[in-house]
């Protein structure tokens, strides 16, 4: 991140990236170990994901080293949210590129205008085909992680409404999230209504049967995302 690069010990991004330190320690450090096995038992089952970024600006360097920092918590919220089942693996970040509706190479998308605005329709970010192969997060370039987290759920995950009335990451409002953990409703949480008669998790579980709730493996911690920029 560029505020490492000028001072390593800027405090506030270090805990922000997930790194803490005692006041009698020098060295920062992450808590947990990477599971290997576990990693490599998720890569196999295709549970680790390959996202690519399109952004339809010309992003500056300042903005593209905030992004990264910024798509490294969405990895780890990604983690957390799924009880260490699914990450992201590698981003590729295109900049000042048209976001077409080939999804495979735009699968979020900031459009152009948006590169420093904060909140657009839906709080920050919209899901298109939730559920579907053709899935489409379109965002604006300063989005909050977690409501980033949250439509990744929806297009992922295929969980088609927004919750009204969980304890869940998938709350819905005018920002999208109301709840101080990064938890889904599973079938003790959720509280049914029309639009939502199923739990985020049981969802999830009749979709992705190779993943479990709750999930009682010692998975460690996040391996760090691969990204990588072309920038035109």
């Amino acid at each position: 991140m560029l505020a490492l690069r000028i001072d390593p010990d800027h405090s506030t991004t270090r805990k922000a990236t997930g790194y803490s330190r005692k006041s009698d320690e020098v060295n920062w450090t992450r808590s947990g170990e990477i599971n290997q096995k576990w990693i490599n038992s998720l890569q196999a089952n295709k549970q680790a994901l390959s996202l690519s970024i399109t952004i339809e600006d010309d992003a500056d360097a300042v903005f593209i080293e905030e992004y990264q920092w910024r798509l490294q918590r969405l990895n780890r919220f990604i983690w957390q949210i799924t009880e260490g089942q699914t990450y992201i693996k590698d981003i590729h970040i295109r900049d000042k590129t048209p976001g077409d509706s080939n999804s495979s190479l735009h699968r979020i998308v900031i459009p152009k205008g948006q590169l420093t605005i904060p909140v657009m329709e839906g709080g920050g970010a919209l899901c298109k085909n939730s559920g579907r192969p053709d899935w489409q997060v379109i965002s604006g370039g300063r989005c909050y992680v977690r409501i980033l987290a949250h439509e990744i759920c929806h297009g992922l995950f295929g969980v088609p409404n927004e919750r009204h009335g969980c304890y869940c990451l998938m709350q819905g409002g005018l920002y999208g999230i109301k709840t101080k953990d990064l938890v889904l409703c599973d079938s003790r949480s959720h509280r049914p209504a029309p639009i939502t008669p199923t739990s985020c998790w049981d969802t999830i579980l009749k979709r992705y049967s190779g993943m479990k709730h709750p999930n009682t493996e010692r998975f460690g911690r996040a391996p760090e995302t691969l990204i990588t920029v072309t920038d035109h």
